[in-house]
């Protein structure tokens, strides 16, 4: 019998939305979840997401491995070169007022490369590090290059399924061989963002510097084909499903996570957190407030924060970046910021997660702290049935010119 329940772990710019359109042709709507992000799946209940056949999204290895450890995995691979242009053409037609979209918009695509160079999931080798499994955790500095491609080859193979965008008529026909699936007379092509007129016009120095970021991506693309041929290869000379063993992949669903070194010292580092209502619990006015540290002055700081029901609900997260915030911050002296959120939130209890990254860095942390703290919504609160919570105000500075309250230490 065909795999019934599957997994979609959906890399950006990759064709995953025309592989979705394939997708529903075989399954029901209601079979399919959401487009779920890892904010939305990290911590929630394993248990909301079983009733749908395929679960489907942007979000991790880790996050995948625990909700959804069993089920038939599938992902897409595309030209790393291609699809960092494509990524870049799909921000600059976002209407998003956040710092990052804000980027691509107002830059070259040569200048936009150059700036994000050193982000893991952005230019830098992005593919690597997300097929690495690396937990959102703190690595202050880019992993070491060849555990990283060792780690991510690893779980690419172990995936039951590896599309290729650019052989994504050949990459549907094999999937539905496998899965019993109705293949239709014209493999689907949707959300394309017209990026092929911009790698034919990278100009040799940047298309240089793709090439040196995406070293270990241009390696693991190139795998993921091998797999790719090697498997249609087998499927062509055998009616049932491909024999795993004899193409030399991993087990299906043996992931592994990529091995971190404990970090000694931080280049910025939270101290302090706390959440509050502003003039006491009767207020809709919840300040979250974060002390932290940095050794040197960082440029384009980000400090983000997410907010959780007790069960692990996402249900809100903001950060610098998205509100056009900046971040004040000095060397070795005690810095703040504070979040003022409008809040709309149903009676109970909700946990807060801060972090410490920078903008051209993103997917590094600094700090992050989940469970930094915790607050109560009394039953006498006016809740929203859809638990809206709004950015109100932010501030932040060096020095205690702001802080509500005492804080409660978390690390």
């Amino acid at each position: 019998m065909p795999p019934y329940r599957y997994v979609f772990n959906h890399f950006p710019k990759t064709a995953g939305s025309s592989f979705m359109a394939l997708c529903r042709q075989n399954l029901a709507e209601s079979e399919i979840s959401p487009p779920l992000v890892e904010n939305q799946i990290r911590e929630a209940r394993v248990e909301r997401f079983q009733r749908y056949r395929l679960i489907r999204g942007h979000f991790g290895i880790v996050s995948q491995m625990r909700v959804a450890p069993d089920r038939y995995s599938m992902t897409l691979l595309r030209d790393p070169i291609r699809r960092t242009a494509s990524l870049y053409s799909y921000w600059r037609t976002l209407s998003d007022q956040n710092a990052a979209v804000a980027k691509a918009r107002e830059s070259s695509f040569a200048e936009f490369v150059r700036y994000y160079a050193e982000s893991p999931v952005v230019v830098c080798n992005p593919y690597t590090h997300h097929f690495a499994a690396l937990r959102i955790n703190i690595l202050g500095t880019l992993a070491d290059g060849d555990t990283l491609l060792a780690t991510a080859r690893h779980n690419l193979a172990a995936f039951d399924f590896v599309g290729i965008c650019e052989e994504l008529e050949a990459s549907a026909r094999l999937l539905c061989r496998e899965l019993d699936w109705r293949m239709p007379a014209e493999a689907p092509r949707e959300n394309v963002s017209g990026s092929e007129r911009t790698v034919e016009q990278i100009d040799r120095e940047t298309m240089d510097l793709l090439v040196e970021c995406n070293r270990l991506d241009l390696e693991l693309y190139e795998y993921g084909r091998t797999l790719f041929h090697q498997r249609c290869d087998q499927a062509g000379r055998a009616a049932q499903r491909p024999d795993r063993s004899a193409l030399g992949r991993t087990e299906p669903g043996r992931f592994v996570l990529f091995p971190l070194k404990p970090v000694t010292e931080r280049t910025a580092a939270v101290h302090q957190v706390s959440a509050g209502w502003q003039g006491g619990a009767a207020s809709q006015t919840l300040e979250i407030a974060i002390k932290f540290r940095t050794r040197e002055r960082i440029d384009d700081l980000v400090t983000g924060v997410t907010i959780h029901s007790a069960d692990g609900e996402w249900v809100y997260s903001t950060n610098t970046a998205v509100e056009r915030r900046v971040v004040e911050n000095a060397p070795d002296r005690d810095c703040y910021a504070l979040f003022t959120l409008d809040c709309g939130l149903a009676p109970g209890s909700y946990v807060v997660t801060v972090g410490l990254t920078q903008l051209r860095r993103l997917g590094i942390h600094y700090d992050r702290v989940e469970g930094a703290a915790t607050f109560e919504v009394p039953s006498d609160h006016q809740s929203s049935a859809d638990r809206t919570v709004s950015l109100r105000r932010f501030e932040s500075g060096v020095g205690p010119a702001f802080l509500p309250r005492a804080f409660a230490t978390c690390v």
